[in-house]
């Protein structure tokens, strides 16, 4: 968000609040290539002035919201096996959504998606310089993994894709 406002303000969290609400409401229902930021305000309620202080475009919107619709926190403080059972129940219970993003998802979609998640990866894995020099790529394989599951119906767990990514990374430490 590039406003100076307080995000505590009540009425930025309102705003904000409508916003995200209106975001998952049309994408229960169209793909995001169709919603338009007019489509959102008008869902929301909210004024064009008002979106524009807050984000550049339906992209960083974009950006925003996942940050609040993505089950990200589950990292912390749980175990591997409780985060792909969090994630994998996530997936299930979202699957329109995750579809109506990624499917025919156009250029900057994808740039929001991937700098969405290697902001995440990067703040998870601080303490780990390995798995912070590796995000850009993990982020970029998650990405096209759940490409190709909601094209594919979601036919498979995260955990396979986990397991793909975490030989490849041991391969790829050996070499160095």
């Amino acid at each position: 968000m590039s406003s100076g406002l307080e995000k505590t303000d009540k009425r930025i969290l309102r705003t904000l609040k409508l916003l995200n609400m209106a975001m998952y409401s049309l994408l229960k229902k169209d793909n995001l290539n169709n919603i338009t930021v007019r489509k959102i305000l008008d869902e929301s309620l909210v004024g064009r002035a008002t979106f524009y202080s807050n984000f550049k475009d339906k992209y960083d919107f974009l950006k925003f919201w996942l940050s609040d619709f993505c089950p990200h926190d589950v990292i912390k403080n749980n175990t591997y096996e409780d985060v792909e059972k969090i994630v994998n129940q996530f997936v299930r219970e979202n699957e329109t959504i995750i579809k109506n993003i990624l499917i025919g998802a156009d250029n900057r979609t994808l740039r929001a998606l991937s700098e969405f998640l290697l902001t995440t990866l990067k703040d998870t894995d601080k303490q780990n310089s390995k798995c912070h020099a590796l995000s850009n790529f993990y982020s970029g394989g998650i990405l096209q993994y759940f490409i190709w599951q909601a094209e594919n119906n979601f036919p498979q767990d995260v955990k396979i894709m986990n397991e793909h990514l975490y030989n490849f990374i041991i391969m790829f430490q050996r070499l160095e």
